[in-house]
């Protein structure tokens, strides 16, 4: 019951990932702002609804291997966001928000040989076809244009990124807490990137200001994805928390479909869609 729990939020997770990234290029588009701008807003805004999380746990002891890994994740965190984010600038979330469906490839062998986490035949196959299918959502679609080529590249150099992050991420959360993993560290980003933000946005806060409600709901919708992923990644190796979190392409297309009016080809996603419910479905026999 508890792995079902677990797989449950990591899917969550994946929803809420979707609608706010879907909210993002919505942001940028209704406030004329670029890719950085609205990934400051995003954490901003995450930072200020994860606070209250601080106080569910005692504050950890920290150690140096601790502070390590944390300056280790802080440019690496800020070089996948930022790729994401331009990603989405440039091209159409349903277009290059599949390719993030190789993370979960690239993380088994880091896994097993930063953490020590085991993958079994049968999870394996699940995260291939999770991947597989993911991969028939945006087959043919608009990738002869060069801004797509660019956001394809953009989202699957963050893809890469992101799988040493989760790796390097769920050992700090086993070491620490989630809650306070997720306060800390976005809180932290945050603090990094302010004085570039500033310098480089003149009056970026009262731009800030002014769209205040649609930079909380960016903020808010990202907290929910974040927590439900630091959650569930405790308890699901990060390989198998991660392909489920990717059911994102399915909800990013539909939210991107009704939301942001982007084509989709019906056929394709379904079929991509039945895929990755067979490598979920795999997976979750496979650790339940």
């Amino acid at each position: 019951m508890s792995e079902l729990l677990y797989i449950s939020l990591a899917i969550l997770s994946g929803f809420f990932t979707a609608l706010s990234d879907v909210l993002s290029k919505d942001y940028m588009n209704r406030t004329q702002t670029d890719s950085l701008f609205a990934l400051y807003v995003r954490w901003v805004f995450c930072s200020i609804s994860l606070i209250p999380l601080i106080f569910v746990d005692p504050i950890p002891k920290i150690d140096l291997e601790t502070v390590a890994l944390y300056l280790i994740l802080f440019p690496l965190e800020i070089l996948a966001g930022y790729l994401y984010m331009k990603s989405l600038e440039v091209s159409e979330s349903t277009l290059v928000l599949p390719f993030q469906s190789f993370t979960p490839v690239f993380i088994p062998p880091i896994a097993v040989f930063i953490i020590g986490e085991s993958y079994s035949t049968r999870g394996l196959i699940g995260i291939a076809l999770v991947v597989i299918g993911s991969f028939l959502f945006f087959k043919d679609n608009g990738s002869r244009k060069i801004s797509d080529k660019r956001g394809i590249l953009y989202m699957l150099a963050s893809a890469i990124i992101y799988a040493l992050t989760s790796v390097l991420g769920r050992y700090l959360i086993l070491k620490v807490s989630p809650f306070f993993f997720s306060v800390s560290y976005m809180s932290a980003l945050c603090i990094i990137l302010t004085p570039y933000f500033t310098k480089k946005y003149k009056g970026g806060f009262s731009k800030i200001k002014s769209s205040l409600k649609p930079s909380f709901i960016l903020g808010f919708t990202t907290a929910l994805a974040v927590i439900t992923h630091f959650i569930s990644v405790m308890e699901i190796e990060t390989g198998y928390m991660i392909a489920f979190k990717r059911t994102s392409v399915i909800f990013s297309v539909v939210l991107g479909y009704l939301m942001l009016s982007e084509k989709t080809d019906l056929k394709e996603r379904l079929a991509g869609s039945l895929i990755m419910t067979l490598g979920i479905f795999v997976i979750g026999v496979a650790i339940t």
